[in-house]
């Protein structure tokens, strides 16, 4: 987490950072935007609270969640398991 609160302070002084993350709750805690892409190549990009949305993550990844917040550390999510079809 050093390295992602280094990158945050360096793009709050002006540079431009990008960087690939697969872990949604690092991801939701420290970008100011995210690119969201799904199985088909589609993709949100916006806000973390918007393009990381529980319906956008669970049809991305075809996957239920648990949803949860933790005071001190924010919104998370875990994932459960394969969503069900039908």
């Amino acid at each position: 987490m050093e390295l992602l609160e280094t990158l945050r302070a360096l793009a709050r002084a002006g540079k431009a950072v990008l960087v690939s993350l697969h872990d949604v709750n690092a991801a939701r805690r420290y970008a100011d935007e995210v690119a969201l892409i799904d199985r088909a190549g589609g993709c949100r990009w916006g806000a973390p609270e918007e393009a990381l949305a529980p319906e956008r993550l669970e049809e991305a990844y075809d996957t239920e969640f648990l949803h949860g917040h933790v005071e001190g550390y924010g919104r998370f999510v875990l994932p459960l398991s394969k969503r069900k079809k039908g």
